[in-house]
Parts: structure tokens; C-alpha cells; sequence
């Protein structure tokens, strides 16, 4: 089962469906790629973050536990 992630680049955000942010941060690289043809654009340029898990909203806090 795929998650949905939400890759960041240049101030643009893409949806992405893939099973790991690996797989999903290469996908986002192609993306941006094609958008930004003369650009080469690094994996690690990108910023992938999860959002849906098992076809459940993630949500991250920003707590820090104690």
C-alpha cells in the first residue's frame, strides 16, 4: 500500500504516492526535473514529508517529549 507524501522544492509543493520517502523523494526529482529542465536538480535538494499512512492522515507534532 502506497502513503502520500508532500515533496518540496523552489518553494513548490507536489503530492507523491510511494511506499517509502526514498522511492517517493525520486519520484519528486523527476517531477521537478521535467518542471526545471535546465536545472539539474539533486536528490537531496528535495524535501519529502509523510502525510497519509495506511490511508490514515499523519499528523506531526511539534512536541518535544519529556
Amino acid at each position: 500500500m502506497s502513503n502520500g507524501y508532500l515533496a518540496f522544492y523552489n518553494g513548490q509543493e507536489h503530492e507523491v504516492w510511494a511506499d517509502t520517502a526514498w522511492d517517493a523523494q525520486v519520484q519528486a526529482v523527476k517531477h521537478y526535473q521535467t518542471v526545471y529542465p535546465r536545472k539539474k536538480i539533486k536528490d537531496y535538494q528535495v524535501n519529502v514529508v509523510l502525510c497519509v499512512l495506511n490511508g490514515e492522515q499523519y499528523t506531526h507534532s511539534g512536541e518535544i517529549p519529556v
